[in-house]
């Protein structure tokens, strides 16, 4: 069974038993450094009722506690809604030039999986830096600890004469690959894979070759020349082992069961600026001078994730 075809049972068994939950955090920067914080959290219950006339429904589905935690503390503005299945809460909290927030934090079967940490700053020559940083704070999940059978499989056809040692780096590459692809921060493809398979099959060899020619290069350098590195490449991409990675079984996948206390959670950070956007790892809006990143909690599995921009302020 390939990486993105595990991936994918886990995720789409988890949805259809818990649900599908969202964080939405918006920052806005002051020219004096000033900021604040908007969060708005969201999840559907899939075991409510779509018309309810307006009466309360208890239902034994998800709760959105149970995926969030929520932030306390009487400098937090707590408004919380529920309708048709949705409960959204959306909190408000000013902040001050330099102040550190932690307010999105996510659990999985009531452990936690992933938290956050914002700050704005002023640097050199009146630039405004704001930065958030996402932890993983469960184990490290497997797909990114090991390189995959078929994956090596396939690299050792490719590469014949090549050792496990040479080939474990390069398949470790590509999977990490693959799971950045599939979660972001960017463009996560994960909801896409779900929809347009095959867009998202070429989307991943367009990556995946590029990432697997620098891999080679970086690997084995002298050893191979460019030539062969880019024949081994195409060989490679058209493996039925390889495409395995990128198209899911459906035969597989209907005998795979789910654990049921998973959420597929979306997430989407957004900052506001006061000045000209200059550097930035995110999207930009020139139009709205903001800054905008899309990410599913996993992102951070393999390591820390940093969103991060910084403009200029005008001088008068």
């Amino acid at each position: 069974m390939g990486l993105v075809h595990r991936l994918l049972l886990l995720i789409g068994c988890a949805t259809l038993a818990f649900g599908c939950a969202r964080s939405t955090s918006v920052t806005e920067v002051t020219p004096s450094g000033a900021w604040k914080r908007t969060v708005t959290l969201a999840i559907v219950d899939p075991m409510a009722p779509p018309e309810t006339d307006g009466a309360t429904v208890t239902t034994s589905g998800p709760k959105i506690e149970d995926v969030f935690e929520l932030p306390t503390g009487k400098e937090w503005k707590i408004t919380r809604k529920t309708d048709k299945g949705e409960t959204t809460v959306t909190m408000v909290r000013e902040m001050a030039l330099e102040q550190v927030l932690q307010d999105i934090r996510i659990r999985e079967a009531k452990k936690l999986i992933l938290e956050n940490e914002v700050r704005v700053r002023k640097l050199d020559g009146d630039r405004i830096e704001y930065i958030e940083t996402f932890r993983w704070k469960a184990p490290r999940p497997p797909e990114l600890a090991e390189a995959a059978v078929d994956l090596m499989n396939s690299l050792k056809a490719a590469l014949p004469g090549l050792s496990s040692a040479d080939l474990t780096p390069i398949a470790k590459t590509m999977q990490r690959e693959i799971w950045k692809l599939l979660f972001g921060p960017g463009d996560p493809a994960l909801a896409q894979f779900l929809t347009q398979p095959e867009l998202i099959e070429r989307r991943m060899r367009q990556r995946l070759g590029k990432t697997l020619l620098d891999a080679l290069k970086t690997q084995l350098g002298d050893r191979l020349s460019e030539s062969q590195r880019l024949t081994a490449v195409r060989q490679l991409m058209t493996q039925e082992a390889v495409r395995g990675v990128f198209n899911p079984d459906k035969e597989k996948e209907k005998e795979a069961g789910g654990d049921g206390n998973k959420s597929l959670v979306s997430m989407l950070c957004v900052v506001r600026l006061p000045g000209t956007i200059i550097e930035t790892n995110g999207e930009v809006d020139p139009i709205a001078n903001e800054v905008f990143w899309a990410l599913y909690p996993e992102a951070a599995a393999p390591e820390d994730v940093v969103l991060r921009a910084v403009c200029q302020i005008a001088k008068d």
